[in-house]
């Protein structure tokens, strides 16, 4: 096995396991400011393949995630940005 494969392999189950541990630290945002405010998701995957004969392949990669920049001018003012990115198959 190369070793920049199990390098790989190692951050992206380390980097999941700390998203997974604290799902809900943020899940309703967060105050960047008094009037900035910020939420959002990631949703990620890894497929494993292990054939009966050939070689076993592993791909891993974001789907989608979305960043949500809220603004609040005052006096009932306020606006919302959406930031989103989804994977289209193409990789």
């Amino acid at each position: 096995m190369p070793k920049h494969f199990l390098y790989r392999t190692i951050t992206a189950a380390v980097a999941t396991a700390i998203f997974s541990l604290s799902p809900n630290a943020y899940s309703d945002g967060f105050d960047l400011s008094e009037k900035l405010s910020v939420t959002g998701f990631i949703d990620m995957s890894t497929v494993r393949v292990e054939p009966d004969s050939g070689d076993n392949s592993t791909e891993s990669g974001f789907d989608q995630f979305e960043i949500d920049l809220l603004f609040d001018f005052g006096s009932g003012l306020s606006a919302q940005v959406d930031l989103e990115y989804q994977d289209d198959g193409d990789g």
